[in-house]
């Protein structure tokens, strides 16, 4: 403690000087207290790999002889092997699904909701960066269990690139499209910030009862009262999703 103490009184001096940046004392308090406290690091604090697995085993099993996804009362993830190691996704989640551009995340995203939607739960998209026109390119022939694989989404109204069987789906799809409404949009909103998209999710949530919410580009955010530096927007964004799970566990 006394150690801590020095430390951070000879941080307060140099904030009273007013010449570091605050974020720069601040990450120096944290890095101050980690490098003091980390000395005390006790070894039944280090967990041994095989027990920590052999407790996660245990909860798959309970999970796989539960019936899986719907007797724990998630929502399915439209992948079998991530249902049963998940559960699905169970209120108060908060899941990140991050990679390079153009590796898919999209893609992964809307079949997610779209399969999510097809089990029966009301799923909500809310869309940063793309367009509705080319989400629901993306989406059609998923609804219509065409093999999009090599299917460009611009070129997605063109029945010739498929045969009979698979342009009569399409048509029927199209036709009747979510007839049970458990699909919602909102693409490319007028505002980005925080309060915005918490917004949004209050209104799927209690208008359209939505189970799993997606946001696509969450790193178009805006912070509330950031004055444009990264790590506090990051940070006010990260804190203003977190708070949005709680509100609706």
């Amino acid at each position: 403690r006394r150690e801590i103490q020095r430390a951070c009184s000879a941080l307060a001096q140099r904030a009273q000087i007013g010449v570091t940046p605050a974020d720069e004392l601040l990450e120096e308090i944290r890095w101050q207290v980690e490098r003091i406290a980390g000395r005390g690091v006790g070894k039944d604090e280090i967990l041994v790999m095989q027990d920590m697995a052999a407790t996660e085993g245990n909860r798959l099993y309970d999970l796989y002889d539960s019936g899986g996804v719907k007797a724990s009362g998630g929502v399915t993830t439209g992948w079998g092997w991530l249902d049963e190691a998940s559960g699905g996704f169970t209120p108060g989640d908060l899941w990140f699904w991050a990679g390079r551009p153009n590796t898919g995340k999209t893609r992964s995203l809307i079949y997610s909701l779209g399969m999510a939607a097809k089990d029966g739960a009301a799923v909500g998209l809310i869309s940063l960066d793309m367009g509705a026109a080319r989400i629901v390119k993306y989406l059609i022939p998923q609804l219509a269990n065409i093999n999009g694989e090599n299917v460009n989404p611009d070129e997605i109204y063109r029945p010739s690139m498929w045969g009979e069987v698979e342009a009569q789906r399409l048509g029927d799809i199209c036709a009747a499209a979510d007839p049970h409404r458990r699909f919602y949009l909102v693409a490319q909103p007028r505002g980005n910030r925080m309060g915005n998209v918490e917004g949004y999710v209050r209104q799927m949530v209690r208008k359209h009862g939505c189970k799993v919410i997606a946001i696509d580009q969450a790193q178009n955010i805006g912070g509330w009262e950031s004055g444009g530096d990264k790590r506090s927007i990051y940070a006010e964004v990260l804190g203003g999703l977190k708070r949005l799970c709680r509100m609706y566990e």
